[in-house]
């Protein structure tokens, strides 16, 4: 552009179109720094930071715009009396540096935290929510997001009313073996909505991340690594819901108990109703997660209270597509004492889709949820049928395709080590006999009868699996059933301690850019 114009600039001129163009470009800098997205759980304020503070603050109620903070105490302590009704703080933290030590810090209000990769240095680590011995409890509902702060823990005993509303993402917890950090919520009053992130718990100590109050609570692509209870979830009110969603986790070395009483409930996902009596109250469902190095007696997933001074109701679980095989443990009270266990338990199979009941007492109802199947010739999928031929084994004989009212073939006779066949039967208990004279009324379940070889008669044992075996219910007709249980899992997201990314808005630089060419023209003009 400036070798175009006619002529020479004067040095004054030149000094001040340079001057110009600095300030321009200076501006383009700016305006992308100011406008930066957040990117990665990397947020920059519109402010920097300086030797003086590491934590800059948008606290609502106060005259200043900023408010600086050297550590995260001092913050919370300064916003608790000057956020109120549907107000938020917002605080930014200088990237990687050191907030401080803190025990049991009470948080009343709402607010956000842009870590940046800065970390709690001391203490307990820990935020309190709503108790008693450590003021003010909550006066409202409050919503509380951290984006990629180390060390940050979240402890306290529900008891108002009100909800609290957790979100977690892209933050690391590593314990020392003292409790801490770790996200331990008890009390069965108000609600819980926990929603945990991208996030990696690391050599934490007792239930890592613990709730008794109704809620929602969540977890997504999160990595437990040397955790002894690193999921456990009790359901202690007597009355609402509770639903866990443990999607693409992994858990490596967790489940190790230090003492007999933490031997007898210590397992990597563990969930109890220990309240309700409504059978639907409790619900998890486990999607793509992955199991290494078991350290428990208890198994990979523990549903139920296996001690005997203890109550336990209802639970189900959907388990889907596992990425390794499982040890599923399902107990009552009584079956776990530090001798030994005699409840229900099954290794459920990588890739195998399980739909799990227990009533809180008795054995489990543990199904094999099958696919559904799109493959019929007939194109009618309000009519497509399966049945499903038992024979105790947890190989299983499957019938596609079929109407209602077809009638089937026999299968090839299964042979089992010293019992004889005796017939196909509608029950898992053999008491109905199936005629293959008859159209099937839609998707069903044959089970193989079996007595002893050699005995008059008497049902040695039937299809129905042992404790360590598969049992397939009835399942529902294709027509009802959903694509959900063989979705895959997304993979796990890489975003954790990514370095930050600057994003530039593109109306400041088409601006910046413009001011430049109409300079030029200007200063052409001139000459």
């Amino acid at each position: 552009m400036m070798q175009r114009m006619k002529g020479t600039l004067r040095p004054g001129r030149k000094a001040g179109v340079l001057a110009l163009a600095v300030l321009l470009l200076t501006c383009v800098l700016m305006a992308g720094a100011v406008s930066a997205v957040e990117n990665n759980y990397y947020k920059v304020p519109d402010c920097g930071w300086n030797a003086t503070h590491n934590i800059t603050a948008k606290i609502p109620s106060t005259s200043a715009t900023w408010v600086n903070f050297t550590d995260i105490v001092s913050a919370i302590e300064y916003a608790r009396p000057n956020v109120s009704g549907g107000d938020e703080a917002v605080f930014y933290c200088k990237p990687k540096t050191d907030l401080g030590a803190q025990t049991h810090t009470a948080v009343n209000f709402s607010f956000t935290i842009y870590g940046n990769g800065a970390y709690i240095s001391g203490g307990e680590h820990d935020f309190s929510i709503d108790t008693d011995d450590f003021p003010p409890k909550l006066t409202s509902d409050i919503d509380l997001k951290v984006y990629n702060l180390t060390n940050v823990s979240f402890w306290g005993t529900r008891s108002t009313e009100y909800t609290l509303n957790l979100f977690i993402d892209g933050c690391t917890l590593e314990g020392g073996g003292a409790g801490y950090p770790r996200i331990y919520l008890t009390g069965a009053t108000g609600s819980n909505n926990i929603q945990i992130q991208n996030t990696k718990f690391l050599n934490g100590s007792n239930s890592v991340v613990y709730s008794n109050a109704p809620g929602e609570i969540s977890l997504k692509n999160c990595v437990f690594t040397n955790n002894q209870v690193p999921v456990n979830i009790n359901h202690k009110a007597t009355s609402g819901t509770l639903k866990v969603t443990i999607e693409n986790c992994s858990f490596t070395n967790c489940g190790e108990g230090n003492s007999d009483t933490e031997l007898l409930y210590s397992a990597p996902i563990r969930v109890v109703n220990s309240q309700n009596e409504n059978t639907d109250a409790v619900s998890v469902e486990i999607i793509g997660c992955s199991f290494d190095n078991l350290k428990s007696s208890n198994g990979d997933i523990l549903l139920g209270e296996g001690r005997s001074d203890k109550t336990s109701k209802g639970v189900i679980a959907t388990i889907t597509d596992l990425k390794t095989n499982a040890n599923l443990q399902v107990q009552n009270p009584g079956e776990r004492t530090t001798t030994g266990f005699t409840g229900y338990k099954q290794v459920l199979s990588k890739g195998t889709n399980y739909a799990v009941s227990h009533t809180g007492s008795g054995e489990p109802q543990v199904d094999i949820i099958l696919p559904p199947d799109y493959s019929s010739s007939s194109g009618n999928m309000e009519n497509a049928y399966r049945v499903l031929f038992n024979d105790g084994s947890t190989t299983l004989s499957v019938v596609t395709d079929l109407s209602s009212g077809d009638k089937l073939s026999k299968p090839e006779t299964p042979v089992k080590d010293g019992y004889t066949f005796a017939g196909w039967y509608k029950d898992s208990a053999c008491t109905q006999a199936w005629d293959f004279e008859t159209g099937i009324p839609g998707d069903m379940t044959l089970y193989a009868k079996w007595t002893a070889a050699g005995s008059s008669g008497e049902t040695e044992a039937t299809a129905t699996p042992t404790k360590t075996q598969t049992a397939v219910t009835t399942p529902q007709p294709t027509k009802t059933q959903t694509a959900a249980a063989t979705t895959s899992a997304p993979e796990a997201t890489t975003a954790i301690a990514v370095s930050p990314t600057l994003t530039q808005a593109p109306a400041p630089v088409a601006g910046a850019l413009f001011g430049l060419l109409a300079a030029g023209l200007l200063l052409r003009r001139r000459n």
